[in-house]
This record gives C-alpha cells, sequence and structure tokens, in this order.
C-alpha cells in the first residue's frame, strides 16, 4: 500500500469562539470538502493505476469479476489457442496467455488463485501452471508424450489428467505441484479421457471408449471400482461434476448420432435420472458448472461457429456470452 508522506505546519492561530451551529457547519463544510477531494484522488489513482508503480494492488480487489463471476476459455483469435477471462454477464474480457503456441483446457484451482492448463509451447503437449492474472506460468510435466486436460481434486492437492506416456491414453494423478505421477486406469484397448473429481475427492468420472463408441465411467482415485455409467453405441464424453448438487454434466450424439450433433446431458453420478438440456441439431458440447450449480457455460455453434453460451440447469434462459468471427471453445467456470 502506498502511503502519503507526513505533513508537519505550525499550529494555526487562535480563532474566536463561534456558536455551536455555525461549528456544526463549518465542520460539516470541511467533511463535504475532504470528501470530495478523497473521491476525485480515488478516482485519478484508479484511473492511473496502470501508470503508477504499485497502485495496481490497491484495486486488485474492486472488481466485480471476483467470486464465482469469471469464466476462463480458449480462443483462436490471434491464430492459435489463448487463456482468456470473461465475466459471466459478457463484460471484462482479458487475455492471459499470448505464446506462440496452442493453449487450451484452462482449469481454476479450488481457491480460485491458479489456472492449470494444456500448451504445447514446449514441443508437446505438456500441463503448465499459472496465477489467475496470467503470471508466474510454471511447467508441471515434462514428458515426450502427451499430457493433457488437466482438473484438480477439490482440496486443490492433485492435478489429474490424461497422457499417453503408457502407449494409449490413460488417467494419471500427480501432486499439485507436478510430482508422484501415477496411474488410475490402464485399460490398453481403450482411450480414457477427460477426469471430472467428485465433490468429496473420492472418485473420477471418466470417458473410455474406441472409435465411435464412448462411454462414462466412475472409478475410485486409488483406482479401484470401475463402473460404466453410460451404455451407448455412440458418444458421451467431457463430463463435469457439480460439486454443490452433485450432478454430472457431459455432452453426446446420442440422439444425432454423428460429430455434428452433440448435446448437453446431466445425470446423477450413477447414470440415472439422465436428462437432455440442449435440443439443436448443432453442437453443444464441453459443460461447465457455475459453483452455485445453478447454470451452466458451454460451447455451441448453434450460430455459425463456435462461441460461449450459459443456460439454467434444466436448460432454459440460453444466453450467449461471446461473439468473435473465430471459435472460442473449453470454458471453465470459478468456483
Amino acid at each position: 500500500m502506498i502511503e502519503s508522506p507526513e505533513s508537519s505546519y505550525p499550529p494555526p492561530p487562535p480563532v474566536k469562539a463561534k456558536s455551536t451551529w455555525k461549528k456544526v457547519g463549518i465542520g460539516c463544510g470541511i467533511a463535504l470538502i475532504v470528501f470530495i477531494c478523497c473521491a476525485a484522488l480515488g478516482v485519478v489513482a484508479y484511473l492511473e493505476r496502470d501508470k503508477i508503480p504499485g497502485l495496481e494492488s490497491l484495486f486488485s480487489g474492486m472488481s466485480s469479476s471476483s467470486g464465482g463471476n469469471q469464466i476462463a476459455f480458449t480462443s483462436y483469435r490471434n491464430g492459435e489457442g489463448d487463456i482468456f477471462l470473461i465475466n459471466s454477464d459478457g463484460t471484462g474480457e482479458a487475455q492471459l496467455t499470448s505464446e506462440a503456441s496452442n493453449d487450451t483446457d484452462a482449469e481454476w484451482s479450488p481457491d480460485g488463485k491458479k489456472i492449470a492448463f494444456t500448451s504445447d509451447r514446449g514441443g508437446n503437449n505438456d500441463i503448465y501452471l499459472m496465477n489467475a492474472d496470467g503470471s508466474n506460468v510454471i511447467r508441471l510435466t515434462n514428458d515426450d508424450a502427451d499430457d493433457a486436460s488437466p482438473a484438480f481434486s477439490p482440496d486443490g492437492n492433485f492435478i489429474a489428467f490424461l497422457s499417453n506416456r503408457n502407449g494409449n491414453y490413460e488417467i494419471h494423478v500427480m501432486n499439485a505441484d507436478g510430482s508422484n505421477v501415477r496411474v488410475v486406469i490402464n485399460l490398453p484397448n481403450s482411450a480414457d479421457l477427460d477426469p471430472a473429481w467428485s465433490p468429496d475427492g473420492n472418485q473420477i468420472i471418466f470417458a473410455s471408449g474406441i472409435n465411435n463408441e464412448i462411454n462414462l465411467w466412475r472409478i475410485n482415485s486409488d483406482g479401484t471400482n470401475l463402473t460404466q455409467l453410460t451404455f451407448d453405441d455412440s458418444i458421451s464424453w467431457f463430463p463435469t461434476w457439480c460439486g454443490t448438487t452433485g450432478l454430472v454434466a457431459f455432452e453426446t450424439n446420442r440422439y444425432g448420432d454423428s460429430f455434428s450433433d452433440f448435446d448437453i446431458v446431466t445425470m446423477q453420478p450413477n447414470g440415472t435420472d439422465q436428462t437432455r438440456l440442449t435440443l439443436t441439431t448443432t453442437n453443444d458440447s464441453f459443460p461447465d458448472w457455475s459453483s452455485d450449480g445453478s447454470r451452466l457455460v458451454f460451447v455451441s455453434n448453434r450460430d455459425s461457429n463456435f462461441e460461449l453460451y450459459i443456460m439454467n440447469v434444466d436448460g432454459s434462459n440460453i444466453v450467449r456470452l461471446t461473439n468473435n468471427t473465430v471459435d472460442d471453445g473449453a470454458p471453465a467456470w470459478k468456483p
């Protein structure tokens, strides 16, 4: 915090006593002048916070985008994938990464202070971590294979991700600093993708399958008790587990049976009560929950190219969030 140096002046000369009402009037006038001056100074300082070193930190908590109002996403408006932020009302858009690489799959830490993401800036896909403002980027994985789709455990101590370092894509878990990598599931005849933690951190839902038949499965985080949740001859993937309600949302092409017609569906974590939320013949994909579980952000090309949309948990009140001539995708709602 910047502090002004204290000023020392000689005491003012004595003045004649005034009536009580005059004192009150003078006091109020002085207070009003001081308030106006302070407010004006505050406005100037706020507007000039990027130009005066040290002032930015004074206003870091003043944005209306604090709490669960921000959404991180990937945009290709600069020719490659970059991580952006936007408020859930469509305001306050900001770019976080600007490398000549593909930066995708943003994932918030549970405390909202960090963002994990996938990047090929090192030559192949690896997991990276940065502050929520895009600063202090560090590399968490460093393997010749592809590592992608990071997902923080609810306590923030672990990150689940997919990797083909063992020959095919499997679900792995590592400490949040990148250490102690271990395999959770190894099904040699299928690809295991898109991990999502349960609210208590004891289970992981993921997609698994080959070709055009991919279903959702649940497993304990220690690799035990593998359970199949969907039984389609189509594709169901990209699950997201709501920490508030316990519902799971995912995308599937079971209703259109093609790669141009996916819809968003919710279900209980045991696979029951599956409810279709979107009814288009276009792609509605990549759902993610608001922190209170009342809304979902998702990606759709219903209006031409892929943009971000928000809807209520029952599929109502769909609102378009981004509007660009290029694709935006892979949203992650801040906890």
